[in-house]
C-alpha cells in the first residue's frame, strides 16, 4: 500500500457549523488517518494520510461540503511518505 498526505487548506464559511465532525466522518468512513483544525484567519486545516485514490475521493466529497458551509477555495499539497498518526482527530478549536 502506498500511502500519501495530502495538506488541504478549505477558505470560506467552514467555521462553527460542524464542518470538522463533516470531516472527520468522511475520514473515518474511508479509513483516512490524520486531522483537521479550524485556523485563527478563519481557514480550516485538514492533513490526510492514505492511497491516493482514497484522498481524492475524501477531497471531492468535502469541497461539497455539509450543507452549511461555503467553499471558496481549496488549496492542496501533496506528500510522499511520513509516519501518519492512529486514527482521524478533530483538533479542539482554542479561538473562541
Amino acid at each position: 500500500m502506498n500511502r500519501v498526505t495530502a495538506h488541504i487548506l478549505m477558505r470560506g464559511h467552514v467555521q462553527g457549523i460542524g464542518f470538522r465532525r463533516f470531516v472527520a466522518d468522511i475520514a473515518d468512513e474511508l479509513d483516512v488517518v490524520g486531522k483537521v483544525q479550524n485556523l485563527s484567519d478563519g481557514d480550516v486545516l485538514i492533513e490526510a494520510t492514505a492511497e491516493r485514490a482514497v484522498l481524492d475521493q475524501l477531497i471531492q466529497r468535502v469541497e461539497q461540503g455539509n450543507g452549511y458551509s461555503i467553499i471558496e477555495k481549496v488549496t492542496i499539497k501533496w506528500h510522499e511518505g511520513g509516519n501518519p498518526p492512529e486514527g482521524f482527530n478533530v483538533v479542539q478549536s482554542h479561538l473562541w
